[in-house]
Protein backbone atom coordinates (compact mmCIF):
# COMPACT_ATOMS: atom_id res chain seq x y z
CA UNK A 1 0.00 0.00 0.00
CA UNK A 2 1.14 3.34 -0.83
CA UNK A 3 1.86 5.53 2.50
CA UNK A 4 2.23 9.30 2.25
CA UNK A 5 4.84 10.47 4.51
CA UNK A 6 3.41 12.76 7.45
CA UNK A 7 5.10 15.69 6.31
CA UNK A 8 3.38 15.82 2.76
CA UNK A 9 -0.45 14.95 4.41
CA UNK A 10 -0.97 18.32 5.98
CA UNK A 11 0.21 20.12 2.77
CA UNK A 12 -1.58 17.94 0.45
CA UNK A 13 -5.04 18.86 2.30
CA UNK A 14 -4.69 22.08 2.38
CA UNK A 15 -4.18 22.01 -1.27
CA UNK A 16 -7.79 19.83 -1.72
CA UNK A 17 -9.15 22.26 0.53
CA UNK A 18 -8.28 24.91 -1.59
CA UNK A 19 -9.05 23.72 -4.80
CA UNK A 20 -12.08 22.80 -2.96
CA UNK A 21 -12.75 26.26 -2.52
CA UNK A 22 -12.40 27.40 -5.55
CA UNK A 23 -14.64 24.58 -7.00
CA UNK A 24 -16.95 25.88 -4.46
CA UNK A 25 -16.66 29.69 -5.92
CA UNK A 26 -16.93 28.59 -9.69
CA UNK A 27 -20.26 26.56 -9.18
CA UNK A 28 -21.85 29.60 -6.78
CA UNK A 29 -21.00 31.90 -10.28
CA UNK A 30 -21.99 29.10 -12.65
CA UNK A 31 -25.46 28.74 -10.53
CA UNK A 32 -26.17 32.23 -10.50
CA UNK A 33 -25.90 34.02 -7.10
CA UNK A 34 -28.95 35.65 -7.88
CA UNK A 35 -31.14 32.24 -8.48
CA UNK A 36 -29.42 30.57 -5.42
CA UNK A 37 -30.39 33.05 -3.32
CA UNK A 38 -33.82 32.92 -4.28
CA UNK A 39 -33.93 29.15 -3.48
CA UNK A 40 -32.00 29.62 -0.04
CA UNK A 41 -34.94 32.20 0.77
CA UNK A 42 -37.73 30.03 -0.46
CA UNK A 43 -37.30 27.80 2.92
CA UNK A 44 -37.43 30.53 4.89
CA UNK A 45 -38.13 29.49 8.36
CA UNK A 46 -39.12 25.74 7.32
CA UNK A 47 -35.26 25.20 7.41
CA UNK A 48 -35.72 25.23 11.24
CA UNK A 49 -37.67 21.97 10.16
CA UNK A 50 -34.75 20.60 8.37
CA UNK A 51 -32.37 21.70 11.32
CA UNK A 52 -34.92 19.64 13.70
CA UNK A 53 -35.40 16.94 11.45
CA UNK A 54 -31.09 16.39 11.33
CA UNK A 55 -31.51 16.78 15.25
CA UNK A 56 -33.68 13.51 15.56
CA UNK A 57 -31.82 11.80 13.50
CA UNK A 58 -28.81 12.82 15.38
CA UNK A 59 -31.08 11.79 18.80
CA UNK A 60 -31.16 8.12 17.13
CA UNK A 61 -27.71 7.26 16.28
CA UNK A 62 -26.81 8.08 19.61
CA UNK A 63 -29.56 6.49 21.01
CA UNK A 64 -28.35 3.19 18.47
CA UNK A 65 -24.28 3.58 20.01
CA UNK A 66 -25.87 3.72 23.64
CA UNK A 67 -27.40 0.19 22.97
CA UNK A 68 -24.35 -1.47 21.67
CA UNK A 69 -22.78 -0.79 25.54
CA UNK A 70 -25.54 -3.07 26.44
CA UNK A 71 -25.15 -3.76 30.34
CA UNK A 72 -22.80 -1.08 30.74
CA UNK A 73 -25.26 1.45 28.97
CA UNK A 74 -26.48 2.85 32.74
CA UNK A 75 -22.76 3.96 33.62
CA UNK A 76 -22.86 6.82 31.37
CA UNK A 77 -25.62 9.78 30.64
CA UNK A 78 -27.39 10.01 27.36
CA UNK A 79 -26.00 13.60 27.04
CA UNK A 80 -22.63 13.03 27.71
CA UNK A 81 -23.01 10.58 24.85
CA UNK A 82 -24.80 12.83 22.28
CA UNK A 83 -22.60 15.02 22.89
CA UNK A 84 -19.20 12.66 22.30
CA UNK A 85 -20.67 11.45 19.28
CA UNK A 86 -21.10 15.39 17.90
CA UNK A 87 -17.43 16.15 18.56
CA UNK A 88 -16.76 12.76 16.60
CA UNK A 89 -18.64 14.21 13.78
CA UNK A 90 -17.07 17.44 13.98
CA UNK A 91 -13.49 15.45 13.67
CA UNK A 92 -14.90 13.46 10.65
CA UNK A 93 -14.72 15.93 8.50
CA UNK A 94 -11.35 16.65 8.46
CA UNK A 95 -11.62 13.20 6.78
CA UNK A 96 -10.16 9.25 7.56
CA UNK A 97 -7.25 10.62 9.92
CA UNK A 98 -10.03 13.26 11.61
CA UNK A 99 -12.61 10.24 11.76
CA UNK A 100 -10.07 7.92 13.70
CA UNK A 101 -9.31 10.61 15.73
CA UNK A 102 -13.22 11.53 16.73
CA UNK A 103 -13.29 7.83 17.37
CA UNK A 104 -10.78 7.71 19.42
CA UNK A 105 -11.87 10.00 21.75
CA UNK A 106 -15.23 8.60 21.97
CA UNK A 107 -13.10 5.44 23.07
CA UNK A 108 -11.42 7.27 25.92
CA UNK A 109 -14.20 9.40 27.15
CA UNK A 110 -16.82 6.78 27.80
CA UNK A 111 -15.24 7.10 31.13
CA UNK A 112 -13.12 4.24 33.35
CA UNK A 113 -16.10 2.51 34.94
CA UNK A 114 -16.64 1.10 31.67
CA UNK A 115 -13.99 -1.57 30.57
CA UNK A 116 -12.25 -0.83 27.71
CA UNK A 117 -12.66 -4.41 25.87
CA UNK A 118 -16.37 -2.94 26.20
CA UNK A 119 -15.72 0.97 24.78
CA UNK A 120 -13.22 -0.31 22.05
CA UNK A 121 -16.15 -2.86 21.19
CA UNK A 122 -18.90 -0.18 21.42
CA UNK A 123 -17.58 2.15 19.23
CA UNK A 124 -16.61 -0.23 16.85
CA UNK A 125 -20.27 -1.95 16.55
CA UNK A 126 -21.73 1.65 16.45
CA UNK A 127 -19.33 2.54 13.60
CA UNK A 128 -20.60 -0.75 11.77
CA UNK A 129 -23.72 -1.10 12.15
CA UNK A 130 -23.84 2.85 10.39
CA UNK A 131 -21.70 1.85 7.62
CA UNK A 132 -23.74 -1.77 7.05
CA UNK A 133 -27.25 0.26 7.28
CA UNK A 134 -25.04 3.16 4.76
CA UNK A 135 -24.62 0.36 2.26
CA UNK A 136 -28.06 -1.35 2.65
CA UNK A 137 -29.60 2.29 1.35
CA UNK A 138 -26.88 2.69 -0.98
CA UNK A 139 -27.65 -0.82 -2.60
CA UNK A 140 -31.61 0.12 -2.69
CA UNK A 141 -30.63 3.91 -3.95
CA UNK A 142 -28.76 2.70 -6.68
CA UNK A 143 -31.19 0.07 -7.84
CA UNK A 144 -33.56 2.36 -8.15
CA UNK A 145 -31.52 4.53 -10.38
CA UNK A 146 -30.99 1.58 -12.71
CA UNK A 147 -34.04 2.37 -14.97
CA UNK A 148 -32.89 6.14 -15.11
CA UNK A 149 -29.48 4.81 -16.76
CA UNK A 150 -30.96 3.03 -19.57
CA UNK A 151 -29.34 5.20 -21.94
CA UNK A 152 -25.84 5.20 -20.60
CA UNK A 153 -24.84 1.47 -21.10
CA UNK A 154 -21.14 2.28 -19.49
CA UNK A 155 -22.46 3.80 -16.31
CA UNK A 156 -25.68 1.09 -15.83
CA UNK A 157 -23.04 -1.33 -16.12
CA UNK A 158 -20.53 -0.05 -13.52
CA UNK A 159 -23.57 0.82 -10.92
CA UNK A 160 -24.69 -2.97 -11.44
CA UNK A 161 -21.49 -4.19 -10.70
CA UNK A 162 -20.80 -1.64 -7.78
CA UNK A 163 -24.26 -2.69 -6.81
CA UNK A 164 -23.20 -6.66 -6.76
CA UNK A 165 -19.91 -6.08 -4.97
CA UNK A 166 -21.56 -4.25 -2.22
CA UNK A 167 -23.81 -7.12 -1.97
CA UNK A 168 -21.51 -9.62 -1.92
CA UNK A 169 -19.56 -7.65 0.87
CA UNK A 170 -22.71 -7.65 3.06
CA UNK A 171 -22.97 -11.37 2.91
CA UNK A 172 -19.20 -11.99 3.55
CA UNK A 173 -19.39 -10.06 6.65
CA UNK A 174 -22.55 -11.86 7.61
CA UNK A 175 -20.87 -15.04 7.07
CA UNK A 176 -17.49 -13.90 8.61
CA UNK A 177 -19.94 -13.40 11.91
CA UNK A 178 -21.89 -16.37 11.98
CA UNK A 179 -18.67 -18.56 11.45
CA UNK A 180 -17.18 -16.57 14.35
CA UNK A 181 -14.03 -15.76 11.97
CA UNK A 182 -11.00 -14.33 13.63
CA UNK A 183 -10.39 -11.54 11.73
CA UNK A 184 -9.17 -9.03 13.74
CA UNK A 185 -6.99 -11.53 16.19
CA UNK A 186 -5.96 -13.25 13.25
CA UNK A 187 -4.61 -10.00 11.92
CA UNK A 188 -3.40 -9.14 15.18
CA UNK A 189 -0.91 -12.28 15.15
CA UNK A 190 -0.03 -11.90 11.76
CA UNK A 191 1.56 -8.36 12.26
CA UNK A 192 3.13 -9.81 15.35
CA UNK A 193 5.44 -11.60 13.06
CA UNK A 194 7.22 -8.47 11.84
CA UNK A 195 9.91 -7.56 13.97
CA UNK A 196 9.19 -4.39 14.83
CA UNK A 197 5.82 -4.57 16.11
CA UNK A 198 5.96 -8.05 17.67
CA UNK A 199 6.30 -6.42 21.32
CA UNK A 200 3.64 -3.74 20.66
CA UNK A 201 1.03 -6.22 19.51
CA UNK A 202 2.19 -8.96 21.54
CA UNK A 203 1.18 -6.45 24.99
CA UNK A 204 -2.20 -6.04 22.99
CA UNK A 205 -3.00 -9.13 22.16
CA UNK A 206 -5.16 -10.28 25.36
CA UNK A 207 -7.21 -6.83 24.50
CA UNK A 208 -7.86 -7.40 21.10
CA UNK A 209 -8.68 -10.77 21.73
CA UNK A 210 -11.45 -9.38 24.07
CA UNK A 211 -12.53 -6.71 22.06
CA UNK A 212 -13.22 -9.44 19.22
CA UNK A 213 -15.03 -11.02 21.41
CA UNK A 214 -17.53 -8.12 22.89
CA UNK A 215 -18.15 -8.31 18.74
CA UNK A 216 -19.03 -11.40 18.27
CA UNK A 217 -21.32 -12.24 21.21
CA UNK A 218 -23.37 -9.19 21.01
CA UNK A 219 -26.03 -10.70 18.26
CA UNK A 220 -25.78 -13.79 20.37
CA UNK A 221 -26.09 -12.49 23.80
CA UNK A 222 -28.48 -9.24 23.51
CA UNK A 223 -30.11 -9.55 19.95
CA UNK A 224 -32.84 -7.17 21.08
CA UNK A 225 -30.08 -3.93 22.10
CA UNK A 226 -28.57 -5.83 18.19
CA UNK A 227 -31.89 -5.15 16.26
CA UNK A 228 -32.72 -1.80 17.89
CA UNK A 229 -29.34 -0.39 17.06
CA UNK A 230 -29.48 -1.75 13.76
CA UNK A 231 -33.29 -0.08 13.49
CA UNK A 232 -31.91 3.48 14.49
CA UNK A 233 -29.12 3.24 12.34
CA UNK A 234 -31.19 2.92 9.33
CA UNK A 235 -33.71 4.82 10.74
CA UNK A 236 -30.97 7.47 10.59
CA UNK A 237 -30.27 6.88 6.57
CA UNK A 238 -34.05 7.36 6.20
CA UNK A 239 -34.54 10.53 7.80
CA UNK A 240 -31.66 11.85 5.39
CA UNK A 241 -33.98 10.67 2.44
CA UNK A 242 -36.63 12.41 3.81
CA UNK A 243 -34.64 15.70 4.36
CA UNK A 244 -33.85 16.16 0.79
CA UNK A 245 -37.77 15.27 0.04
CA UNK A 246 -38.32 18.27 2.62
CA UNK A 247 -35.97 20.67 1.39
CA UNK A 248 -36.90 19.99 -2.31
CA UNK A 249 -40.56 20.67 -1.15
CA UNK A 250 -39.69 23.95 0.87
CA UNK A 251 -38.05 25.07 -2.28
CA UNK A 252 -41.48 24.58 -4.38
CA UNK A 253 -40.05 21.38 -6.44
CA UNK A 254 -42.21 17.98 -6.42
CA UNK A 255 -39.44 15.40 -5.19
CA UNK A 256 -40.59 11.85 -4.55
CA UNK A 257 -39.52 9.56 -2.15
CA UNK A 258 -37.48 6.98 -4.61
CA UNK A 259 -35.95 9.63 -6.31
CA UNK A 260 -34.99 11.62 -3.06
CA UNK A 261 -33.42 7.57 -2.21
CA UNK A 262 -31.46 7.87 -5.45
CA UNK A 263 -29.65 10.81 -4.83
CA UNK A 264 -29.19 9.97 -1.04
CA UNK A 265 -27.72 6.95 -2.54
CA UNK A 266 -25.54 8.71 -4.94
CA UNK A 267 -24.05 11.39 -2.76
CA UNK A 268 -23.23 8.78 -0.30
CA UNK A 269 -20.67 8.09 -3.24
CA UNK A 270 -19.13 11.60 -2.83
CA UNK A 271 -18.13 10.47 0.98
CA UNK A 272 -15.09 9.03 -0.30
CA UNK A 273 -13.56 12.16 -1.64
CA UNK A 274 -13.68 13.59 2.02
CA UNK A 275 -10.63 11.39 2.93
CA UNK A 276 -8.28 13.99 1.24
CA UNK A 277 -10.70 16.56 0.40
CA UNK A 278 -11.45 18.13 3.96
CA UNK A 279 -15.50 18.63 4.82
CA UNK A 280 -16.03 17.33 0.63
CA UNK A 281 -15.74 21.04 0.43
CA UNK A 282 -16.79 22.24 -3.04
CA UNK A 283 -17.16 18.90 -4.68
CA UNK A 284 -20.34 17.74 -2.55
CA UNK A 285 -22.13 21.24 -3.90
CA UNK A 286 -20.58 19.92 -7.43
CA UNK A 287 -21.88 16.59 -7.02
CA UNK A 288 -25.19 17.81 -5.88
CA UNK A 289 -25.73 20.14 -8.65
CA UNK A 290 -24.77 17.20 -11.36
CA UNK A 291 -27.15 15.34 -9.54
CA UNK A 292 -29.95 17.72 -9.81
CA UNK A 293 -29.57 18.42 -13.46
CA UNK A 294 -30.36 14.05 -13.88
CA UNK A 295 -33.76 15.38 -12.01
CA UNK A 296 -34.59 18.18 -14.37
CA UNK A 297 -33.62 20.40 -11.36
CA UNK A 298 -31.77 23.51 -12.06
CA UNK A 299 -28.21 24.08 -10.99
CA UNK A 300 -29.27 27.07 -8.76
CA UNK A 301 -32.12 24.30 -6.81
CA UNK A 302 -29.30 21.52 -7.27
CA UNK A 303 -26.65 23.62 -5.29
CA UNK A 304 -29.34 25.09 -3.03
CA UNK A 305 -30.39 21.24 -2.15
CA UNK A 306 -25.96 20.75 -1.31
CA UNK A 307 -25.73 23.84 0.66
CA UNK A 308 -29.07 23.27 2.73
CA UNK A 309 -28.94 19.49 3.42
CA UNK A 310 -25.18 19.67 4.43
CA UNK A 311 -26.18 22.07 6.72
CA UNK A 312 -29.30 20.29 7.99
CA UNK A 313 -27.64 17.23 8.65
CA UNK A 314 -24.85 18.14 11.12
CA UNK A 315 -26.22 20.25 13.84
CA UNK A 316 -22.82 20.42 15.84
CA UNK A 317 -19.99 22.74 16.35
CA UNK A 318 -20.42 25.87 13.37
CA UNK A 319 -17.11 25.12 12.02
CA UNK A 320 -18.08 21.71 10.46
CA UNK A 321 -19.57 20.83 7.63
CA UNK A 322 -21.20 17.48 6.76
CA UNK A 323 -21.25 15.46 4.04
CA UNK A 324 -23.23 12.96 4.88
CA UNK A 325 -21.21 11.82 7.25
CA UNK A 326 -21.85 9.19 10.06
Amino acid sequence: MLRIPPKTRLPLRIFAASIGATLFAYLIWQAGPGKLWENVVKLGWGFTWVLALAGVSHLAKAWAWRLTLDNHKHKISFLRMLGLRLGAEAAGQLGIVGQTFGDSIRVSRLGPEIPRANRLASVSLDRGLYIATGIIVLIAGLGAALPMLSHFHALRLFASLFVFVLIAFLLVTLFALRKRWPVISGSARLSARVPFLRNWMENRLVLIESVENTLLDFHHNAPRAFWASFSLNLASHCMAVTEVCLVLWLMGVKFGVFSALVVEAMTKLVNAVGTINPGNFGTFEGVNMLIGKMFGLTGAAGLALGLQGGCGRFSGPPWARSAFSS
